[in-house]
C-alpha cells in the first residue's frame, strides 16, 4: 500500500480543500534524538557551549555523493521554534572534497542574511564556520542556512522523514531541502522533497544578535572527526520510505480577489493535437522493456530507453531522458528531480503517490494513473504537453489532484494535456504557491481537456494571501461536466480566454 500523504489544511470556503504547508508537532525530550525511520538510524544531540543544532554530531546514513559537475549551492530551510542569534553555519563534508566552501544564512525573501568562509577544515565530517557577529532570528520566521561547492560534489539523503534533535529549531521535510546553480551570491530556492542536504546552523536560542542585511567572516574549521557515509555509485537503488505523522488541519479564510492585476500573459494558440488518451500516449506497443530497478542518475545527458523500472527515478544530473519506458512502485515519487533536468516521452507511471516533482522537467505523450496523492508536483521550467492524468487512487485523507502547483514558480507550460481525476479527487489542476515565494510567472494553461473534483481548476493565492504568482494564463480549455461545483474558481488575477463547457458553452472565471 502506498505511504498516506500528510493531511493538509482546510480553507473555510465553500467546496475549497486547499493545500498548505503541513503542521509539525514536536517533542520536547531530555535527551534528544532524530531517528531517520527509513534505516532505523538514531543521531543523538552533544552538548555545546557554542549553541544547539538541527543535526547533532553524528553521522548523517543512507546518503549518496552527488557529482552535479557545476557549482552549486544546497540549503536546509528551517524555523526557529524560539527567537534567538545564529553564530555559526555548518555541513558535512564527504571525503576527498578539497574545495573551498563558502556558507550563507538567508531571510526567506532571499535576503542575505551573513555568508562566511570555512578555513582549516578536516577531510571529513561535520565542519563548522563562526560568524564574525551573531544574526538575531524570530521565532516562526523561515530561513535559509546553505553552503557552495565550488565543484558541485555535495551529500544528500534521499526519502528523509527525520527531525531535528533539538526542539528549538524546526524543519518540514517537505520543504526543506533547497538548491542553486552557481555560486553563494545566488539564493537557493529549488526545492527538492523528502531531502536532507546536511546543512546546519550553530544556534543561540534567547540570544541576541545583529542582524544586518549582508555579513561575512572569516572561520576556521572546528570540526569533529567522525566516520564518513561510504559513496554510492551513479546509479543506485531507492529505498521505499516509511509514513512520516499527520499533522493537524488548521482552519483559515481566503482573503477577496486582489484588485490590481499583474501583466498579462501573451496570447498562446490552442493546441492541434488529438486528445491524449489510451492510444496516443505511454509506452508505444510493441515496445520490449527489460527489467530494472529504481536508479539515481547522476550522469549528464543520460538515457533511459525501454525499461521497465520498479522504484523510484531520482534525477541529479542535467540533460537527462527517460523514453518508451515503465515506472511504477508505491514510494513518494516515480521520476523526482532533486537538481539538473529530465524529459519523459512515451512513457507511463503509476502506483506512486505522486507520479513526477521538482523542478526543470518536461512530460510528453506520458501515461499517469493509479497514484495516491497527485499526479505530478508542478515546479520552476516545467512543461507538462499532450499527457494523459488519470484513475487517481487517493489515500485516506489526501485531497488529491491531477496537477499540483504549490510553490512561487516561473516559466511553467500545461498544455495539451487530458486531466481527468474522477470524483473523489480534488481537482484536475491546483495552482495556489501555499509555499512560497511569490513570483512573476509566467504559468500557461492551454488547451486542456480539465474533468472532475470539486472544482476542475483552482487558481487561487498562497498562504492566505501571503504569496502570489503573477501572468497566468488560462485559455482554450475544454471542461468536462463531472467536477461537483463547477468547472473553475479563481480568485487572484487571470487572463482567462477561449474556455468552454463540454457542450461548447464559454466557461466565465
Amino acid at each position: 500500500m502506498a505511504q498516506h500523504r500528510p493531511a493538509r489544511r482546510m480553507h473555510l470556503i465553500p467546496r475549497y480543500a486547499g493545500k498548505g504547508p503541513f503542521t509539525l508537532r514536536w517533542a520536547a525530550l531530555a535527551v534528544a534524538v532524530v531517528v531517520l525511520v527509513s534505516g532505523a538510524t538514531v543521531l543523538t544531540a552533544t552538548p555545546s557551549d557554542a549553541g544547539v543544532t538541527m543535526w547533532g554530531h553524528g553521522a548523517p546514513v543512507r546518503t549518496t555523493v552527488v557529482d552535479a559537475g557545476a557549482p552549486l549551492t544546497v540549503g536546509t530551510r528551517f524555523v526557529p521554534s524560539t527567537s534567538g542569534a545564529v553564530v555559526g553555519v555548518r555541513y558535512w563534508k564527504q571525503t576527498a572534497d578539497r574545495a573551498a566552501h563558502e556558507g550563507t544564512l538567508w531571510s526567506e525573501d532571499g535576503t542575505l542574511l551573513a555568508s562566511v568562509s570555512f578555513e582549516d577544515e578536516t577531510a571529513s565530517g561535520w565542519q563548522t564556520a563562526s560568524l564574525d557577529r551573531p544574526v538575531a532570528v524570530a521565532a516562526g520566521a523561515t530561513y535559509v542556512v546553505a553552503y557552495t561547492s565550488p565543484d558541485g560534489r555535495y551529500v544528500a539523503t534521499s526519502d528523509f522523514v527525520g527531525r531535528p534533535v533539538t526542539p528549538d529549531l524546526q524543519v518540514d521535510n517537505d520543504d526543506a531541502a533547497v538548491t542553486t546553480v552557481g555560486d553563494g551570491r545566488r539564493f537557493p530556492h529549488q526545492g527538492a522533497p523528502h531531502h536532507q542536504y546536511w546543512v546546519d546552523v550553530v544556534f543561540c536560542p534567547g540570544a541576541a544578535g545583529s542582524a544586518t542585511s549582508t555579513s561575512s567572516a572569516t572561520a576556521r574549521s572546528t570540526a569533529t572527526p567522525t566516520p564518513t557515509p561510504t559513496p554510492t555509485s551513479a546509479v543506485t537503488s531507492t529505498p521505499t520510505p516509511t509514513a512520516a505523522p499527520t499533522p493537524t488541519a488548521t482552519a483559515t479564510r481566503k482573503p477577496a480577489r486582489p484588485t490590481t492585476a499583474p501583466a498579462p500573459a501573451p496570447a498562446v494558440p490552442a493546441p492541434t493535437n488529438p486528445k491524449p488518451g489510451p492510444g496516443n500516449t505511454g509506452v508505444p506497443a510493441g515496445t520490449q522493456l527489460t527489467p530494472s530497478d529504481g536508479m539515481t542518475v547522476s550522469t549528464p545527458g543520460a538515457v533511459l530507453d525501454g525499461l521497465d523500472i520498479s522504484g523510484t527515478v531520482v534525477i541529479s544530473a542535467p540533460g537527462v531522458t527517460i523514453r518508451n519506458s515503465r515506472i511504477s512502485g508505491d514510494g513518494f515519487y516515480g521520476v523526482q528531480v532533486v537538481w539538473g533536468s529530465v524529459t519523459i516521452t512515451d512513457s507511463e507511471i503509476s502506483g506512486f503517490e505522486n507520479a513526477i516533482a521538482g523542478n526543470s522537467w518536461t512530460a510528453h505523450r506520458v501515461d499517469i494513473h493509479g497514484v495516491t496523492g497527485d499526479g505530478v508536483k508542478l515546479g520552476s521550467d516545467v512543461t507538462l504537453d499532450a499527457s494523459w492524468i488519470h484513475d487517481l487512487d487517493p489515500a485516506p485523507g489526501a485531497h488529491a489532484d491531477g496537477a499540483q502547483m504549490q510553490n512561487g514558480v516561473t516559466n511553467l507550460v500545461v498544455t495539451g494535456n487530458t486531466i481527468d481525476v474522477g470524483s473523489g479527487a480534488n481537482s484536475a489542476i491546483f495552482l495556489a504557491p501555499d509555499l512560497g515565494p511569490s513570483s512573476p510567472g509566467p504559468v500557461s494553461v492551454n488547451g486542456n481537456w480539465l474533468d472532475g473534483g470539486g472544482y476542475a481548476l483552482f487558481c487561487v493565492d498562497g498562504a492566505d494571501g501571503r504569496y502570489l504568482v503573477g501572468n497566468i494564463s488560462i485559455t482554450n480549455n475544454r471542461f468536462g461536466d463531472e467536477s461537483r461545483y463547477g468547472p473553475v474558481r479563481i480568485t487572484v488575477p487571470v487572463t482567462f480566454s477561449g474556455n468552454v463547457d463540454a457542450s461548447g458553452a464559454p466557461v466565465s472565471d
